[in-house]
């Protein structure tokens, strides 16, 4: 019988976007950011359309690694070696990195994403 004080897993994203079920506070002692709570890490949550920098926020801290990822991707790559590169596909079509993804980018960051 299960324990009910047991606190229920959850997809718990890392900063590379690996998932993996843990509780929230395990989660959080191993650097992940507790993402959803009983769902499944497939399909992987984890990818955070506009985090540039991983550090599982999307927010004016994601600007320059942003235009960075647009300029020189390979530069952008060797910074930021575990971050996903799908973060930085804001518009979602599969087409990274892109000039397309300026204004929804700039939409994340204006609350308006």
């Amino acid at each position: 019988e299960p324990n009910p004080c047991a606190q229920p897993t959850g997809a718990c994203c890392f900063p590379d976007g690996h998932c993996e079920q843990l509780t929230e506070d395990d989660c959080t002692t191993a650097g992940g950011v507790a993402w959803t709570v009983g769902l499944p890490c497939e399909p992987n949550p984890c990818i955070l359309r506009g985090d540039l920098n991983c550090d599982g926020t999307v927010d004016f801290g994601d600007i320059n690694p942003f235009v960075l990822y647009l300029s020189n991707y390979s530069v952008w790559a060797q910074t930021y070696p575990d971050c996903p590169p799908q973060n930085g596909d804001i518009n979602g079509d599969g087409d990274y990195p892109s000039f397309g993804d300026i204004n929804p980018f700039v939409a994340l960051l204006s609350g308006g994403g």
